[in-house]
């Protein structure tokens, strides 16, 4: 074999090994491209998995919060407000996206699934908790209302035990002492209405009326024995 020919063979096997690894190169190039996509889509998945973890736990709250509220707590108003907020703004980056984080919106395939589920719920929990704190001023006021009546009716049923026993002792007619036995009784069910009344439920209309109506007849007797009424005995 001649010089030449040794020498065509060793450029043509240089030339073989540089395609070789201009290949290789490519093949890495193309593979570290695919692994850094898969890293960003790998954390864009962990991304949504911590909202989806968030909504779980925001969701627990907003019932929480809800409760609290229901029952008059004022600082569950503002926990049941920040709550809400919280979780439209994740779920919203589920669904839009998260533009600070580079976060794009979920797959089609979750979006118009489990994501449009939970969205249906939401809505119905988020119309709840929005009626609730529409109604803080009055919740509040009632469970005031509520707690003073629990301190001061039972002031009020020893106050009258003594005015039965006076009443006695001095032999008043059988009427007045009546009249008084029978304030108690409405204190117990002027208390027990209004509780009915916080509980709701479907006793809750029947217990307002109960209410108004022992509070009338409460007063009317009232004022009648301190100033007098001969129409109390139609009480």
């Amino acid at each position: 074999m001649s010089a030449a020919e040794n020498k065509n063979r060793e450029l043509k096997s240089k030339s073989n090994s540089g395609g070789y690894i201009w290949l290789l190169f490519l093949a890495i190039v193309a593979g570290g491209v695919n692994l850094g996509w898969g890293v960003i889509q790998g954390q864009k998945n962990q991304d949504r998995l911590t909202k989806a973890g968030n909504l779980r736990v925001l969701s627990q709250q907003v019932a929480k919060n809800a409760s609290e509220a229901s029952k008059g707590n004022p600082e569950a108003f503002s926990l049941l407000k920040a709550s809400v907020k919280e979780f439209e703004a994740q779920y919203s980056h589920l669904t839009t996206g998260d533009d600070s984080k580079g976060l794009d919106p979920s797959p089609d395939a979750i979006l118009n699934n489990e994501l449009a589920q939970v969205g249906d719920l939401w809505q119905q929990m988020k119309r709840n908790a929005e009626e609730i704190s529409a109604g803080r001023e009055t919740v509040v006021r009632l469970y005031q209302i509520s707690s003073e009546l629990s301190s001061s009716i039972p002031q009020m049923e020893f106050l009258y035990t003594n005015v039965q026993d006076v009443l006695l002792d001095n032999r008043a007619p059988a009427q007045q002492v009546m009249f008084a036995t029978r304030q108690a009784v409405y204190l117990e069910r002027i208390i027990r209405s209004f509780q009915k009344v916080l509980v709701g439920g479907e006793d809750a209309e029947t217990a307002s009326e109960n209410f108004d109506q022992d509070v009338e007849i409460f007063g009317q007797i009232l004022t009648g024995m301190l100033e007098g009424d001969d129409m109390l005995s139609s009480a």
